[in-house]
């Protein structure tokens, strides 16, 4: 009915920080997936070439691949490794 729109997740500066909702940060999210079973939220985290998760339950974000900002290139290989652009 208020029409209106909050954060809901990360400070709003470009870095790449994992932890609670209010403290996390992120780079440039450009897409957004969300699990079957509708407990984690998938961002994929551009500017850091990252792919994160955002636990709705506990209200944490974990990077699952990146490694920080400028830290990109196309490489296959485990999350540790790997780089998506």
């Amino acid at each position: 009915a208020k029409r209106s729109l909050h954060r809901f997740a990360g400070t709003g500066a470009e870095a790449l920080v994992d932890g609670d909702l209010a403290e996390a940060a992120f780079a440039q999210p450009s897409a957004l997936a969300l699990s079957q079973d509708e407990k984690t939220l998938y961002v994929a985290d551009a500017e850091a070439s990252a792919i994160r998760a955002i636990d709705l339950e506990a209200g944490k974000v974990r990077t699952l691949i990146g490694e920080g900002l400028f830290a990109f290139g196309d490489q296959d290989g485990q999350a540790t490794e790997a780089k998506l652009q």
